[in-house]
């Protein structure tokens, strides 16, 4: 075992280098549209609309026998133009398209025992298949996987990133879960492993006890993508089983943490679950609505204010500047020259009430034969210079060229700095609003998640994001006129947390898995409160 995981990571650390040279050159090639995609999905919808022996029996949702496997398989060859490598996938897709994975896999073994020659990529998603159907496996089903994957290997030492993506997910499902780290090794060499493949690996740890290296890697995950509901509840099956009951009280409750750190909003069956359980402690559980000023219509507590320590507003300023602007020794957001302007600006400035973010604003507002509208950006500026807030507007050269006249006027109300049209001018913006002080607002409506992601500490990041929550100013624009509505920041934290005994948790009704594409107030909550003696 031990020589075949050196070989195998000597296989994988050549297959990088190879890799990576062909990536770079590859990249520099226009990909137009492949006509031989186009004509797959043709072939794939003429099929479906087709009276033939598969959809018939697809339809019927008939068990077929071998034979029936073999006259559909004979008549796609000859009717649809189909070769020996593309028809056993077209067969696949079939049956995923008319929900029959049971057929899917019966295909499969009519395959093997009529020793025909099974492509990759039908071997990847018949396992994959285990882990779609069912959330756990039989005895039986978890030795054909073993098989099946053990076969796959022999044949293919180093797998596809899909491939990989499909071996782990089977794989998470038996007692040799743990073989599925060497082969995310091996998939991250051409591939970002997905929610799906992280989320598997994930309960997988949880399933079986190994329950730190289950938090470890759901804290480093988390912040990129959102993670499969599966995930929490093989963690309070966890907890329920293997829990001391004295300690499952604040098992329980660290995860709600978790959720409240990391901004997730889990689904409304996890929630529920989660909630049932905390009944048990003495707690009643109700929907409830939170106000715009934050409180909850159920219990009248109002949720905390969203603030940061001076000792964590001075951690994150410097590791802006450190991560966003300058990098690991590379001006990652601009040249070495325009960094020294920057600093030199700085160093001579004084605190900014309303940092705007001058490109932002002109190309959120304007019209479809403008360039930008800066009237736009002189309105936001109009609207704090009489405020009698001291302002600075951030944007690139080029908006020099707009108007003349309306620049002229941005001037004189506002310190404007300008970088190069190469540059990226949004880590700019980020370090000088936080460089001015902790009560210093910006204006933008990029949620600034590339940015974030850029910070390499996940307690950073969640800094940076109870910051930009309580700091942002954001903006709508009127369709007809154009004029552009601020929204000013809320005054509260929107994600689970602990007020006084009570807890209160956002969740969603949504089973779309994203990442929050705003800032706003969740339209559902669940009050936790104590009960009264």
């Amino acid at each position: 075992m031990g020589l075949f995981i050196r070989s195998s990571t000597c296989m994988l650390q050549c297959a990088k280098r190879m890799l990576s040279t062909n990536v770079a050159m590859s990249s520099v090639i226009a990909n137009p549209v492949n006509p031989r995609r186009i004509n797959n999905q043709h072939v794939f919808n003429a099929i479906v609309e087709s009276d033939s022996l598969i959809i018939k029996k697809m339809k019927s949702n008939e068990i077929m026998q071998d034979e029936q496997w073999a006259a559909a398989r004979k008549d796609l060859l000859e009717t649809y133009n189909l070769t020996e490598t593309n028809v056993d996938s077209k067969i696949y897709d079939l049956c995923q398209y008319y929900n029959r994975l049971d057929e899917a896999m019966h295909y499969f073994h009519f395959l093997e025992r009529n020793n025909y020659k099974i492509p990759l990529i039908i071997a990847g998603e018949y396992l994959r298949m285990f882990y779609t159907r069912n959330e756990t496996v039989t005895a039986e089903e978890e030795e054909e996987i073993c098989r099946v994957y053990d076969n796959l290997r022999k044949k293919y030492p180093l797998l596809d990133a899909k491939t990989c993506s499909s071996c782990i997910l089977a794989l998470s499902l038996t007692k040799r879960w743990k073989e599925t780290l060497e082969l995310l090794e091996m998939m991250k060499i051409t591939s970002n492993p997905g929610q799906s493949v992280m989320s598997a690996i994930i309960s997988a740890a949880f399933r079986n006890q190994e329950v730190p290296m289950g938090w470890t890697i759901m804290t480093e995950v988390t912040e990129r993508y959102p993670l499969e509901p599966r995930v929490y509840k093989d963690y309070l099956t966890h907890c329920l089983n293997k829990v001391d009951k004295s300690k499952l009280h604040e098992e329980i409750e660290k995860m709600f943490l978790f959720w409240g750190q990391h901004d997730i909003k889990p689904t409304e069956e996890v929630i529920m679950k989660y909630t049932n359980l905390y009944e048990s402690f003495g707690y009643t559980a109700k929907p409830t609505t939170i106000s715009k000023r934050g409180e909850c219509s159920h219990c009248s507590q109002v949720l905390q204010a969203t603030t940061l320590s001076k000792s964590d507003f001075k951690l994150l300023s410097t590791s802006v500047l450190s991560n966003l602007i300058v990098g690991k020794n590379v001006f990652c957001a601009s040249s070495p020259q325009e960094l020294k302007r920057y600093l030199l600006f700085v160093q001579t400035m004084k605190p900014y009430d309303v940092v705007i973010d001058g490109l932002n604003v002109a190309y959120g507002a304007r019209k479809a034969n403008e360039p930008g509208s800066l009237q736009s950006v002189l309105n936001v500026v109009n609207y704090f210079y009489n405020g009698r807030k001291r302002v600075l507007v951030m944007g690139r050269a080029h908006m020099n060229w707009w108007s003349n006249e309306t620049m002229k006027a941005i001037h004189e109300k506002a310190d404007v700095f300008l970088t190069k049209n190469i540059s990226q001018d949004d880590p700019y913006l980020l370090h000088v609003t936080l460089l001015s002080g902790p009560q210093t607002y910006f204006v933008s409506r990029d949620l600034m998640r590339q940015h974030k992601a850029k910070l390499d500490d996940v307690n950073l990041q969640i800094m940076f994001r109870r910051w930009q929550l309580s700091r942002q100013y954001k903006f709508t624009k009127e369709h007809k006129s154009h004029f552009v509505k601020l929204i000013p920041p809320l005054a509260f934290e929107i994600s689970a947390q602990k007020n006084k005994a009570n807890w209160h948790m956002p969740y969603t009704t949504s089973h779309d898995l994203l990442l929050p594409q705003e800032y706003t107030i969740p339209p559902n909550w669940i009050c936790l409160s104590k009960k009264k003696d």
